[in-house]
């Protein structure tokens, strides 16, 4: 027990509270005494106060010292309390298919058609199996009253870490309670199976109508397919591309659809996977910084996500303008996106560059020009920066004295 507990402490914080359930199981389902129990569970206790000192957030989260993530904000303890108790049973929300009603439950009436008929082949046994194989007689009222009365205060017990400051609630946090309330709707629905089979039918019911409602936690099915539909664009776009990746490339994203992890530090596994390279690093174009002197050197690569589950690459350096303008309706916008990056990170080189590729292929626009002095002027070029402004100034001269008046 000690050693599982361990991993399900690695796992989640709900796992912290499971020394206390071992408690309760020993004194009203094995009727130990506190002493005994206490005695029984030493190595579980230490390993969780062990856990408690070395985890390196879990005090300052629950003393309110840290940061709260963006998802956390909003959620009420009433909000936490509704949600729990619907996920008991697949109704952490309202059911609103985005599919509708009818094709969402149809994916579940396959295993519905086999779950119910066995369902009702079990209750009508009537008989259990001790451990020896001998039929035994049901648990009499007061053995079933004392398992459901373990099981709620189980279940409570375990939803009180969800309550914690700054936890972002997700449906697998109740996974542990869960535990408990099955428990104990069990032990109270045994005289009445047909009872336990009709709820159980229900929460079937309610799963594929949940999975397919739109969400926006990470551990709902309607949240992971879209993160995995966003996700399988971005590896097609990718590898249709670039097939492989040189080392220490780097990867900036842009409109990238909220929470799909796209541009996150820990969805870089992603692309170590993909091309088998754990060099590569991703990040949102707002990140974009220059490499630092002691960095190895590796090219940049952009990319902008286009609905529903396409990816652009804005291409630095060299390229046929017309032709990727006539492939790209937002080639201007996007180029223009990625200088202003380029100069807030002080890669003037760079935006210069890409500054010049625009102002040849808008010749009539003024802003490029402009904005292309600016660029070498902060490199250092004078005649460059006196000659381009020039031009803007040209063009500008030219827009205003046509302008209709």
């Amino acid at each position: 027990a000690t050693l599982a507990l361990a991993g399900a402490l690695l796992s989640k914080e709900t796992a912290g509270v499971v020394p206390v359930v071992m408690v309760l199981a020993m004194v009203c389902i094995q009727r130990e005494s506190l002493r005994t129990a206490a005695r029984r569970i030493a190595g579980p206790v230490a390993l969780t106060l062990a856990w408690v000192v070395l985890h390196p957030t879990l005090r300052a989260r629950l003393l309110g010292h840290a940061a709260a993530p963006e998802a956390a904000s909003g959620v009420t303890a009433m909000s936490v309390t509704i949600k729990s108790l619907g996920a008991f049973v697949n109704c952490e929300r309202v059911p609103r298919p985005d599919s509708g009603f009818l094709p969402a439950l149809s994916e579940g009436l396959p295993a519905l058609i086999i779950l119910v008929p066995l369902l009702l082949t079990i209750a009508g046994v009537g008989k259990f199996k001790s451990t020896a194989g001998d039929a035994v007689d049901a648990p009499d009222a007061s053995s079933r009253t004392r398992a459901a009365t373990f099981g709620g205060a189980w279940a409570a017990l375990a939803l009180v870490p969800l309550f914690a400051p700054g936890l972002a609630w997700a449906p697998y946090y109740v996974l542990l309670a869960a535990c408990g309330a099955w428990l104990a709707a069990g032990c109270l629905l045994a005289p009445r199976p047909t009872w336990a089979v009709a709820l159980v039918a229900v929460v079937a019911v309610l799963q594929p109508l949940g999975a397919h409602t739109p969400a926006w936690e990470w551990g709902a099915h309607s949240f992971q397919a879209r993160a995995a539909y966003v996700t399988s664009g971005l590896e097609r776009a990718l590898k249709r591309h670039h097939s492989r990746l040189e080392p220490h490339s780097r990867l900036f994203f842009a409109d990238v659809p909220q929470s799909a992890g796209v541009g996150q530090e820990w969805f870089d596994p992603a692309f170590h996977v993909w091309y088998r390279d754990t060099t590569i690093h991703g990040a949102f174009l707002s990140e974009y910084r220059t490499r630092d002197a002691s960095e190895p050197a590796g090219p940049d690569l952009f990319f902008r996500f286009e609905p529903p589950d396409g990816w652009t690459e804005i291409r630095l350096g060299p390229e046929d303008a017309h032709r990727a303008r006539a492939a790209n309706p937002r080639w201007l916008d996007d180029h223009r996106r990625v200088v202003i990056q380029l100069g807030r990170a002080n890669d003037w080189p760079r935006a210069a560059a890409e500054l010049e590729k625009l102002a040849v292929a808008r010749p009539d626009n003024p802003e490029f020009p402009a904005s292309l002095a600016f660029a070498l002027g902060r490199l250092g070029d004078a005649a460059g920066a006196a000659r381009w402004q020039a031009r803007a100034d040209s063009l500008a001269r030219a827009a205003a004295a046509s302008a209709p008046r």
